[in-house]
């Protein structure tokens, strides 16, 4: 038995579990799907509990190629970037999780970007970037004029790799990215 690595990547249309050895062997891939949802025209949206089940499919499909992951020593998630929804104190979703693909919050970039300069978005965010409907503070605004009781019950407004950690562990961590 090997000590090992499972590396978990949340994409946008599947999960891709692989086990890897100390030394970066590849031990065993698998993998899960879920579904894009497109409730109007410019809007992208997942169902979060469906995308934990297809982490859970990846995950079940290295057991079954006979994978032994008693020896796994580290987990590592990387995930589809912008993709964000409300949850309650429980971990329970409000919403869908909203995609990067999501358009809908188009009206807030462009308020956002004429409010502050790319200067200070970076100061008040560490991030060099333009804001876009992507962004999550816009997609929040947006959820706050359209859908406001959702946003008065949230928690926590996340992304999907935060939900399924959360799932998985009972504890939220929260990692930005770099």
């Amino acid at each position: 038995m090997v000590p090992s690595i499972l590396a978990i990547d949340i994409g946008t249309s599947s999960c891709k579990a692989a086990v890897f050895s100390e030394d970066g062997q590849l031990l065993a891939l698998g993998k899960g799907r879920y579904s894009l949802l497109f409730p109007e025209k410019g809007q992208v949206e997942q169902n979060p509990k469906e995308i934990f089940e297809g982490v859970g499919q990846a995950i079940q499909a290295l057991n079954k190629g006979g994978s032994d992951l008693s020896q796994v020593q580290a987990i590592s998630f990387s995930a589809q970037i912008f993709a964000q929804c409300l949850v309650d104190k429980a971990g329970e979703p409000l919403t869908n999780l909203i995609s990067w693909m999501d358009g809908r919050a188009r009206k807030e970039a462009q308020v956002f970007t004429q409010k502050f300069s790319a200067t200070r978005v970076e100061e008040l965010t560490g991030m060099d970037m333009v804001v876009t409907p992507a962004y999550g503070v816009t997609k929040l605004c947006w959820l706050q004029k359209h859908q406001p009781e959702p946003v008065r019950c949230a928690y926590r407004f996340i992304q999907i790799k935060d939900y399924v950690i959360y799932r998985l562990t009972g504890n939220w961590y929260r990692i930005p990215p770099v």
